[in-house]
């Protein structure tokens, strides 16, 4: 079994395999190997904006299929960086993901429509992301993922009382 980051396993089957379908909806498909390029593409401008490693990063994602893509490509370039993503359900209400935010002391918002500032993190619309522009292809993101570094926070049921939050690695 290969060991690595989830960043170097993109790496590994957009190498391998860049045809491979690594995303499916109802809209299309998404290859390995253009999921690697957004990936990357999206690093070079969450750094430009100012993302490092380490940060942690709020996403508000989206259930259209759109918004969908756009997160799974942003949540790779995030880890790409060495961040730690915080994701915002859509179901939350918008309350509930502000005490995350100050909570999990998010540095950063991912979020279409939010204001400049929510609690203690700049926001950053994705849309202003285009993962298919080539025109940060010549850009060297800095790659901050290891496979023992915080990747993800993943919040339980809590069937059994309050939820609890696990932050998983690489």
């Amino acid at each position: 079994m290969e060991t690595g980051s989830t960043i170097d396993a993109l790496v590994r089957h957009a190498t391998r395999a860049p045809q491979s379908i690594a995303y499916l909806d109802e809209v299309g498909s998404v290859t390995f190997g253009a999921l690697h390029a957004a990936a990357r593409r999206g690093a070079a401008w969450l750094s430009h904006e100012g993302v490092r490693s380490g940060d942690t990063v709020a996403m508000a994602l989206d259930s259209s299929p759109a918004g969908a893509r756009r997160a799974l490509e942003l949540f790779y370039a995030a880890g790409w960086i060495g961040a730690v993503i915080l994701p915002l359900f859509p179901d939350v209400p918008k309350a509930a993901r502000i005490d995350l935010i100050k909570r999990y002391s998010a540095n950063w918002l991912l979020a279409s429509g939010a204001p400049p500032q929510v609690a203690q993190a700049r926001s950053l619309d994705p849309l202003r992301f285009d993962p298919r522009d080539p025109g940060r292809d010549d850009l060297v993101p800095p790659r901050g993922d290891h496979p023992h570094a915080g990747f993800v926070y993943v919040f339980t049921s809590g069937t059994t009382g309050s939820s609890k939050t696990l932050l998983s690695t690489h």
